[in-house]
Parts: structure tokens; sequence; C-alpha cells
């Protein structure tokens, strides 16, 4: 037990220099299907700011290594229009951040929107009463003569 608190005090300051002298950090996690909770294969990460990305494995792990310290982002692009982003992601010089996410997979035949049927009968309602209106302001007035009082004056 003597000789083991300093074996322990050498490693401890051992550890602190070895970390101390570390200039970058690491980003590491997993994704998981957000349904099932399985890992996902293939999915490309970015860290934006940089020209570096990386793919998950088979377990939906992912490592960015020799990441500079500070706060960064990541992004998941699942198509051409729609791309997932995490931010406020915290790196310090020699430490691990870990941060693992659940997908959820898009829909590839998403269910058809009712929006534009329910803008038209919005804008129907809308304008309907404003025809009528118009309609009966300016309508031609009747004449209670009749046709033949009518051509006898022409």
């Amino acid at each position: 037990m003597r000789h083991l608190f300093p074996a322990l005090t050498v490693l401890i300051v051992l550890a602190s220099s070895v970390q101390a002298g570390t200039t970058v950090g690491t980003i590491r996690g997993q994704i998981l299907d957000a349904q099932t909770q399985k890992p996902l294969l293939g999915i490309h990460i970015h860290l934006e700011g940089t020209d570096r990305s990386v793919v998950s494995d088979e377990n939906g792990s992912y490592v960015f290594l020799n990441v500079s310290p500070g706060v960064h982002t990541l992004t998941v692009p699942r198509s051409t229009e729609d791309v997932w982003q995490k931010t406020d992601i915290k790196v310090l010089a020699g430490f691990t951040t870990t941060f693992n996410f659940s997908l959820q997979e898009k829909d590839p035949n998403p269910a058809p929107s009712n929006l534009p049927i329910l803008v038209g009968i919005g804008l129907f309602l809308i304008v309907w009463p404003i025809v009528r209106i118009i309609y009966r302001n300016h309508r031609p007035q009747q004449s209670n003569a009749s046709f033949s009082q009518w051509s006898q004056e022409y």
C-alpha cells in the first residue's frame, strides 16, 4: 500500500501532462433508428466548417478524431432538400465528446397535403360574397316598360 500511493501520483501527473499537451479533441457517437432503436449503417455525418465527413459503421458508430476545440455543428443530409443538424457540440482539448442521436426515416410516399384544397375553399368563401355584392350593385337596372312601349318610342 505504501508503494501504491506514489505510483498513483506519478500516473495522475503523467496523464494530466499528456492531456494538457493535447490540442485537439474527439467527437464520437452512435446513430440509431428513432422507431426501432437499431443502429443505422452508412449514414454520412459532416463536421460543419471543415471538409471532413465520416460514415457510420455496422454498429451505427462514428468518430471524428483531431477536432479543434470549440463549439461545432454536425449535419446529416437526409435528402437534397432535408438536412438534419445538431449545433452546440462542445469539444475540449484532450477530451472525447459523445453525441448519440436518432434519425427518423423520411416517408418515401408522404400522404398528399390537403392544404391546396383548403386554400381554394377559403378563397372561394372570401371572394364569392364580394362577387355577389359587386354583381348586385352593377347589374343593369330593369325597366318596367314593356317591349311594345319601347318599340313605339323608337
